[in-house]
This record gives C-alpha cells, sequence and structure tokens, in this order.
C-alpha cells in the first residue's frame, strides 16, 4: 500500500529536525557549506557570558548518528530506523563494524581542527579548546550509550508528521477532493481515516500522496537550508 510512505516521509522531516537539535534547546542555524563540526565549535570563536549558551546549543547527537552512518556504510534513516527499534548508537556503530570509540574520535578531529585554528587566532585559550574537546568526548560517550535516543527521536518523528506530511497530505487531498482542508482535518479528529475520506469523495489517495510527496520534499529541503 502506497500509504506506507508517509512513515517515510516522515523518518525524513525528522531527520531534518536532527539537523536543528535532537537533545536540549533549539540549534543556532549553520550557515550555508559550513562543516558540521564548525557549526559544532563555533561558538567558542567568542568567548564571554553567551559562550557556554552557545556550546550547549551545538547539536551533537545529529552529528554522531551522521558520522555512524558513514563508517557503518548505512544511509542515516537506517540508522535511526535502528535506534528507534531499541539499539543504541554504539550497538549501531559495532554492528556496523565501527565502534564508539572510532564515531567519537572522527568527531573530536573535525572539533579540535576547528579548535585549533580558533586558538591560532587568538580567539581561545589551548585551556578553553582542551576543556572543549574534554566536554564533547564525554557528552558523545553518553549519546553513544543512551538507551532512549531512539524515544527521543521517535517523539521527533512524531512532530515532523504533524509539522510536515498530515498538512501536506490534508492539502492535497483538499486539491484532489475539492473538500474544505477544514473539513478533512474535522473528519480526521473524528475517527476517519484520511484514506476513507479521499475515496468517498471521489478522489484518488496514491495522487494524494504524490502531491504530498512533493510538497513535503520542498518543504524539507527548506529546513536544512
Amino acid at each position: 500500500m502506497k500509504l506506507a510512505l508517509i512513515s517515510t516521509l516522515a523518518g525524513a522531516a525528522a531527520t531534518a529536525a536532527l539537523s536543528f537539535s535532537l537533545l536540549g534547546a533549539p540549534a543556532a542555524a549553520a550557515q550555508p557549506n559550513d562543516p558540521p563540526a564548525q557549526s559544532l565549535v563555533q561558538g567558542a570563536a567568542q568567548a564571554g557570558p553567551r559562550d557556554r549558551a552557545r556550546e550547549r546549543a551545538r547539536p551533537l547527537a545529529p552529528l554522531l548518528i551522521r558520522v555512524t552512518a558513514e563508517q557503518t556504510n548505512q544511509a542515516v534513516l537506517e540508522v535511526t530506523d535502528a535506534l528507534v527499534a531499541g539499539q543504541t548508537l554504539g550497538e549501531v556503530a559495532t554492528g556496523g563494524g565501527s565502534s564508539s570509540e572510532a564515531v567519537i574520535d572522527a568527531v573530536a578531529v573535525q572539533a579540535q581542527a576547528r579548535l585549533d585554528q580558533a586558538v591560532q587566532r587568538g580567539r581561545i585559550s589551548q585551556e578553553r579548546a582542551d576543556e572543549m574537546i574534554a566536554k564533547l568526548r564525554e557528552r558523545a560517550t553518553e549519546i553513544m550509550a543512551d538507551p532512549e535516543l531512539g524515544t527521543k527521536i521517535a517523539d521527533r518523528i512524531e512532530q515532523a508528521e504533524q509539522r510536515y506530511v498530515m498538512p501536506a497530505l490534508v492539502r492535497s487531498s483538499a486539491d484532489q477532493t475539492g473538500l474544505a482542508p477544514r473539513e478533512i482535518v474535522e473528519r480526521l479528529r473524528a475517527g476517519e481515516t484520511l484514506e476513507a475520506i479521499v475515496q468517498d469523495a471521489g478522489g484518488d489517495i496514491n495522487a494524494v500522496i504524490d502531491d504530498a510527496s512533493a510538497d513535503f520534499r520542498a518543504a524539507a529541503a527548506e529546513a536544512v537550508r
């Protein structure tokens, strides 16, 4: 059934959401073409009262997921699916021929290169850089072993479905059937399925999903810019 595509779209939307923040406060958006490690440590370049807040906002979990995917030759969605199924990120890494240590080392190397530049330019001290790397490794170790990481991702998927997928499906259904979006939403809340609503109005559910997919991809692309 083509409706299975909905869960795939929601998962992809969650991946976009991960680009901003998975754990804690929303992350500040990186500049276009910034390497992930640069985004991770760019707040360190301006030491001051807000430095610690910037540091907390950097999305470390998405970077660890991406590096795990790279080291295990998997797609990011395959890794997140395994997490949602109950594995820890460390278990995913080990099962794919890598390890938690290898993933953390790869992330730390990227961060270290950026911090070294900041030290050379006099923006932070070597002591501060060493402290940040130590904290990064400590936090990364916690994330790699976190048994609740999949639950957090599942929550993001649900949020993404509400934010991207269902609105796109409702809009597409309205276009296909001539029904008002408000009426569709009210019928969904009353317990009807979207498939039944569309078919009852003489629409084609597959065409609805195709149109919604296009809308979703545009929204997801905008979200990660």
